[in-house]
């Protein structure tokens, strides 16, 4: 079973990904990561049963997230807040 996931975090060595849509939690050694995957990263993960048997990069979808994030940050920013600081 091939299944989209988001690398929610490493702590000490260990990686917590975030699987489907219900985030089910899978976590697993950090350097079973692909080279590049950062926090935030999408990954396609394969499993066989309960067992991972492959990890990849999801640049698409990892590219895509960012601009979607970016692009919400820049809205919050522009937009002018109707109170005055004093």
């Amino acid at each position: 079973m091939r299944v989209k996931a988001n690398l929610d975090r490493i702590e000490d060595g260990i990686a917590t990904l975030l699987i489907g849509k219900k985030d089910d939690e899978y976590n697993l050694a950090a350097d079973q990561l692909p080279n590049d995957a950062l926090e935030g990263s999408w990954l396609i993960v394969e499993f066989e049963g309960n067992k991972m048997i492959n990890i990849q990069l999801d640049v698409d979808e990892t590219v895509g997230a960012k601009q979607r994030i970016n692009e919400k940050k820049e809205s919050l920013n522009v937009s002018k807040s109707k109170y005055k600081r004093n």
